[in-house]
């Protein structure tokens, strides 16, 4: 009977092994939210735009997390289309070497030069130890310069192109922790152990270790849920409606259709309604065409026939300026405006009209 009871006990001991393997890592895990030690950086620099890629530390341990930041800095007569760092991070063959918790996202700020400046920040938890590459990034953006030669006059066979500037790739070491690994020299000192005789175990009440392991378990799961409630970042909630009216706001201080900038006047205002019906509908209208958009829109009940008709007026304006070379003049983008700002207040009354408890939000929409 000894050895039917000394497995036992050896069962009950990798038991409790295990348990506390799996809770205290995750204890500690919640307190590394510092991130030290040198930073690897990427820039890459034209005459009106910068974007600096960042890394730290260069260097981690397994179980550790880095930090990835990307900053983008532009002059105002930039327009930033996108950048490629969000699909290269989870696209291809680097998905397979790290988790990606993107954490914030700032939009265009303006800074004390007088630029604008984009922020996006993610965290990266690595899988295997090693030497990886992270991916270098592309911004895409239009130089409405381009189209005025410098100064302020549009020139009709010279539109603005679409431009890319790119870093180059970020390197960052994951290494093991120290004495998880045996040198050549201490391998060789492994001898084989003789078996050891184990005596019987002492009675012991079973119901009493499954009662200590729930308090294990309960007293652990209690300390993350309160250590995650102190770390929870403030989260700042801007309504649709006041997001559109700050970027309409900015646009006309920058007084681009009194400088005949038409082209660019129109696809910024064209991007920040499409922007608005993203937040305020849950509509992709960004990634959408016009046709698409509008089919999409005529089967939404929020937005009834009338709206959807002058939304399409809308747009189709935008893209006969932005693709097809139309030459407006000071009256038509002035009206293009005023139609946007009456849309956003036409469907900001019908949301507060309409809205009932129970019925589904639209209007928590995340800060810009």
């Amino acid at each position: 009977m000894a050895a039917p009871e000394a497995m036992a006990v050896r069962s009950w001991l990798v038991s409790v092994a295990v348990v506390l393997a799996g809770v205290l890592p995750g204890c500690t895990r919640q307190e590394q939210d510092s991130k030290t030690g040198p930073s690897v950086t990427q820039t890459a620099d034209s005459e009106f735009l910068s974007v600096t890629l960042t890394v730290t530390p260069e260097t981690i341990e397994l179980g550790d997390v880095a930090r990835l930041s990307l900053k983008i800095e532009a002059d105002r007569h930039v327009t930033l289309l996108g950048h490629s760092l969000d699909s290269a991070l989870t696209e291809g063959d680097h998905k397979f070497e790290y988790r990606v918790h993107p954490l914030w996202t700032r939009e265009a700020r303006p800074t004390s030069d007088g630029r604008l400046q984009w922020t996006y920040t993610y965290d990266l938890e690595f899988f295997l130890a090693g030497d990886f590459e992270l991916p270098a990034v592309e911004v895409s953006y239009l130089n409405s310069r381009e189209s005025d030669g410098g100064t302020g006059d549009t020139i009709d066979n010279h539109p603005a192109t679409e431009r890319i500037l790119a870093t180059e790739p970020l390197s960052i070491s994951v290494r093991l922790p120290a004495g998880t690994t045996l040198t050549e020299a201490q391998m060789r000192e492994v001898q084989r152990l003789d078996p050891v005789e184990l005596s019987p175990p002492p009675v012991f009440p079973w119901w009493l270790t499954g009662f200590a392991i729930l308090v294990l378990l309960a007293t652990a799961w209690f300390l993350v849920r309160k250590r995650q409630r102190r770390q929870a970042p403030e989260v700042v909630v801007i309504p649709a409606h006041v997001w559109a009216k700050q970027r309409m706001a900015e646009l006309a201080a920058e007084e681009l259709v009194a400088h005949a900038r038409y082209r660019e006047f129109y696809y910024r205002i064209s991007d920040i309604v499409r922007g608005y019906i993203e937040r305020r509908f849950a509509l992709s209208a960004p990634e959408m065409t016009t046709d698409e958009f509008l089919m999409t829109a005529a089967g939404d009940p929020r937005l009834d026939g009338s709206i959807t008709t002058e939304l399409g007026r809308f747009l189709t304006a935008c893209d006969m300026v932005k693709y097809a070379r139309h030459q407006p003049v000071e009256s038509e983008a002035t009206g293009v405006f005023r139609a946007a700002g009456e849309f956003v207040e036409t469907t900001q009354q019908r949301a507060m009209d309409s809205y009932q408890p129970g019925n589904h939000s639209t209007s928590g929409e995340r800060a810009a």
